[in-house]
């Protein structure tokens, strides 16, 4: 009876190993994607933090250096203070190129392993037709003309089996 139900214990062994991997290997993304995104996150909180004293500091050490050169304190604050806005709108002027790149790169880097590209709609059909041929090979299978021949064919090789077993002792 092995014989009769072995292209549907095929197709779903293959089938369940498959789901099984799927969902292993989504597991095992989403845990990387994770660890990957909560390390970057604190990394630029830390990075933000430590900058923002920087950047600080600079333009305290900025204000009281060009004041000390224009003579007034508060001049100097104005002078940083304009150099300050045209690096924000360079920034801002420039913000897709600088940002987009670097977050689609960022999220790129968490989700895969290396660079691979997206999974194109033919590779996902050729996926689906596989399984299709499979089950396709179960109906032919099964079909009563072919049951018929295979189960007889199976039955002649058990008894041919049988008889050569049994004459080789």
């Amino acid at each position: 009876m092995g014989t009769l139900t072995r292209p549907i214990d095929k197709l779903a062994r293959d089938t369940a190993e498959y789901v099984d991997m799927q969902i292993d290997d989504t597991k095992y993304k989403t845990a990387d994607g994770l660890a990957k995104a909560s390390t970057g996150l604190v990394a630029a909180i830390l990075l933000i933090a430590i900058g923002t004293i920087i950047l600080g500091l600079a333009a305290l050490a900025g204000v009281l250096t060009v004041g000390d050169i224009v003579g007034s304190y508060a001049l100097g604050a104005g002078i940083v203070a304009a150099i300050f806005v045209v690096l924000f709108l360079v920034v801002y002027a420039k913000r897709k190129t600088l940002l987009k790149k670097s977050f689609e790169k960022a999220f790129k880097e968490m989700l895969f392993e290396e660079e691979k590209p997206r999974p194109t709609a033919a590779g996902i059909r050729s996926k689906r037709k596989m399984i299709t041929d499979d089950i396709e090979d179960v109906k032919d299978f099964y079909n009563p003309s072919n049951f018929i021949k295979n189960t007889l064919i199976s039955m002649i090789r058990g008894a041919a089996t049988n008889l050569r077993s049994g004459s080789e002792e």
